[in-house]
């Protein structure tokens, strides 16, 4: 948040991603995890507001599987992170039994047996010294596949999204305590009448990407941005639900003033559109375009009164482009790429 620490994954020659630190101005990068802390490695990381800590998932796999030791075995991963023996290999795994059908993911493989869990880390000490060799505290104890955390604008809490039970085709908001003294399953904050993902809290209110449906009809529908209260309620849908697909892979909401920047696809390009923060099933023509034309917004974020994306384009894979906003949000204006 205040631009001095970039905080980044990094893969390893062996082992997956893990989380490092370096100076904006430049310098060594610094390791913040390693596989004795997170075996199978970290991600979707981010910063809390006021800069002094960060909070990220780990996926926390069952003793003995992913060649973690079992309880009381001093050899595989002990103190070592993932250590293959004859006690930890894959073929010695103890059987699987699946009572659910939502036990595998796409990408990821087995999922009910290394559940992903928030971590929280303190970047600095209470005098705002740099925390050397920090140690992550874990917050949640999910059984099932979570979202990325996000803090609430007053850092007390991290918010999530997550299943409302195994195999249910709905999602919910959820928050834990960033003081929590054990690892817990969250509060629920909202329910969704659909899928849900990418929250971000903002004042008073939560913004989201997901669509909302009946019964088991998910297919076909529309991605809209929604807002819900933050302490609790019912969601109001943003945007038009015939006109406006949002594109979640490109990021979280924006919020620039009294606008919310999303991602909007449109004849298959993928431009940057803002929506009224009061706004309610607004249509596509009436949403003000800030990037647009023959592109696809892969990317983007706001801070300084500049907006940032990541852009492709036919002739190209993806660039950088900036377009300055007043500090209220207006001047929100743009158009197609040259």
């Amino acid at each position: 948040p205040d631009g001095r620490t970039l905080v980044f994954l990094r893969a390893g020659e062996n082992g997956p991603a893990q989380l490092y630190a370096m100076p904006r101005s430049g310098g060594e990068p610094r390791p913040l995890t390693d596989s004795t802390m997170h075996p199978l490695g970290a991600s979707a990381v981010t910063f809390a507001p006021d800069g002094a800590s960060i909070a990220y998932l780990a996926a926390v796999p069952e003793p003995g599987r992913y060649g973690t030791p079992l309880p009381g075995d001093r050899d595989g991963g002990a103190g070592g992170g993932v250590g293959e023996t004859a006690a930890t290999a894959p073929e010695a795994e103890a059987p699987r039994r699946m009572t659910v059908m939502s036990y595998r993911m796409d990408g990821k493989g087995f999922v009910r047996d290394k559940a992903e869990q928030i971590f929280v880390l303190d970047l600095v000490d209470a005098v705002g010294s740099p925390v050397v060799d920090g140690k992550p505290r874990r917050l949640t104890a999910e059984p099932g596949p979570i979202g990325r955390p996000a803090f609430t604008p007053d850092g007390r809490e991290l918010l999530y999204t997550r299943r409302v039970a195994a195999d249910s085709l709905y999602d919910e908001i959820a928050a834990v305590p960033v003081e929590a003294d054990e690892p817990a399953i969250g509060r629920t904050v909202a329910g969704t009448g659909g899928t849900a993902a990418q929250p971000v809290a903002h004042g008073d209110t939560v913004y989201y990407l997901g669509s909302a449906y009946r019964g088991g009809d998910f297919a076909g529908h529309t991605e809209a941005l929604w807002a819900v209260p933050l302490a609790g309620g019912a969601a109001r849908r943003m945007t038009d639900e015939r006109t406006v697909h949002v594109d979640a892979a490109a990021g979280e909401p924006v919020v620039v003033g009294d606008m919310v920047l999303v991602a909007v696809a449109d004849r298959g390009a993928v431009g940057l559109r803002a929506v009224p923060a009061d706004g309610a099933d607004v249509p596509l023509a009436e949403l003000p375009s800030l990037i647009g034309g023959a592109c696809v917004v892969r990317s983007f974020a706001a801070a300084g009164g500049t907006i940032a994306a990541v852009v492709a384009r036919p002739d190209s894979t993806g660039e950088v482009v900036t377009i300055r906003v007043d500090g209220d949000g207006a001047g929100l204006t743009g158009g197609d790429l040259p």
